[in-house]
This record gives C-alpha cells, sequence and structure tokens, in this order.
C-alpha cells in the first residue's frame, strides 16, 4: 500500500526501498493565527482504524470557543516517546510562538508524552485533562464519593 501510494523512496545505490515515518501536516493560515489563539492547547493521539496508524493532532481555542488546527500528523507506528518529540519538533519549528511560558498544553498521561513535553516545550505549562485524573484516582485511589475520599477531593 505505501509503495502504490508513493510512500516509498529507493536508497541511491540498491534496490532496498525506505519508507516515511509519518506524514506532518497544517493548514497554511495556521502560522498566522496560532498567536491569537487563546493561551491553552490540546493534543492527543488516536489509533486509526487501518493498519498501525497513529493520528497525533494539536489544536487551539478561537475566541469564539470553536477548535482551531495547529497541526497533525499521522506515523506509521503506535504511540511513542520518540514520536511524540518527532511532533513537537515540528510543531514548534512551524509555530515557534507555541514554546512559550503563558501557553498551556492539556494532554492525557500517554507513555512519553509528558517526557516530550518537558524536553522539546520547556517553557510551556502542562496540565493532565480532568478525566483522566479522575480515571486515575479510581485506579489508584479507588475513587471513593464519601467525604474526604481522593475523589471527593
Amino acid at each position: 500500500m505505501l509503495i502504490d501510494s508513493g510512500l516509498d523512496t529507493v536508497i541511491q545505490g540498491s534496490n532496498i526501498p525506505k519508507f516515511v515515518i509519518g506524514v506532518f501536516f497544517s493548514t497554511s493560515g495556521v502560522r498566522k493565527m496560532v498567536p491569537h489563539l487563546q493561551k491553552v492547547f490540546q493534543a492527543d493521539a488516536a489509533h486509526m482504524s487501518f493498519g498501525k496508524y497513529t493520528l497525533y493532532s494539536c489544536y487551539g481555542t478561537t475566541a469564539n470557543g470553536a477548535t482551531s488546527a495547529v497541526g497533525f500528523s499521522t506515523h506509521f507506528a503506535n504511540e511513542s516517546k520518540e514520536v511524540w518529540e518527532i511532533f513537537w519538533n515540528y510543531v514548534k519549528h512551524t509555530r515557534t510562538s507555541m514554546d512559550y511560558h503563558k501557553n498551556t498544553l492539556i494532554t492525557n498521561q500517554a507513555k512519553g508524552l509528558v517526557e516530550s513535553i518537558h524536553k522539546v516545550l520547556p517553557a510551556v505549562d502542562h496540565f493532565h485533562c480532568s478525566y483522566h485524573k479522575r480515571q486515575n484516582i479510581m485506579k489508584v485511589f479507588k475513587g471513593g464519593n464519601h467525604l474526604n475520599s481522593c475523589l471527593w477531593l
């Protein structure tokens, strides 16, 4: 499928195909729009319905409360710290205003995601979404809705 779609190249001097690791994309207007978005961005990755491909996404919020794409990437591998670092380097390279101390990035706690943010976007404040915090309380502390329990707090 990758060969048929042109996502391969032949290493010069041999017949061994070399495949790309992913595809990055964002709209042309994003470069001008990102500085005007609210300073809260959200990111996540999701498995795609074919192959072992993963769609990475980062988006911000407009003043009207609508979401606005910052960057997307499809990688031909499962979610990992290495791929998150590649994605964040792409976002940082194309949207230099992302690594800013007044920006907040909300994510889940996927493997390698937290470390990759701290490495590539060290100025950004990072928070976990409330849904995932709640799930961690339920899993680790067994939740509890009674007075003074972890979930109650």
